[in-house]
């Protein structure tokens, strides 16, 4: 998250408590996107947190906003981020999230011959 520019202010300016607690925010939205796993309710915050990072509606620049970051710059990276593997849904995850059972080929040791 670092590699986001904030608002124009000098290096030695602390940020407000306000900033800090919204760019929490925008850490574990980043943190639920990466989740990797296959546990149900994570894979739900996975979801919709790359969803929210999709649209990049009013309430996704607001946060930048509030976090003391340049919305359009922020919305640039994280168009950039989303396309790496780490923020996709897995075909495993997807079959999860709609209750379906991972499709997998049978093995030739378990084929019954007559």
């Amino acid at each position: 998250m670092n590699q986001l520019k904030t608002v124009p202010s000098s290096q030695t300016e602390q940020k407000l408590p306000e900033e800090k607690l919204w760019y929490a925010v925008i850490v574990q939205a980043f943190t639920d996107a990466a989740y990797a796993g296959n546990r149900r309710d994570p894979l739900y915050a996975k979801r919709e947190a790359i969803e929210w990072m999709n649209t990049q509606g009013k309430d996704f620049k607001l946060v930048f906003h509030y976090a003391g970051y340049e919305a359009e710059y922020a919305m640039r990276k994280v168009r950039k981020l989303l396309t790496l593997v780490k923020y996709q849904i897995t075909e495993i995850q997807t079959a999860i999230l709609t209750n379906k059972k991972p499709q997998s080929k049978p093995s030739e040791r378990y084929k019954l011959s007559f």
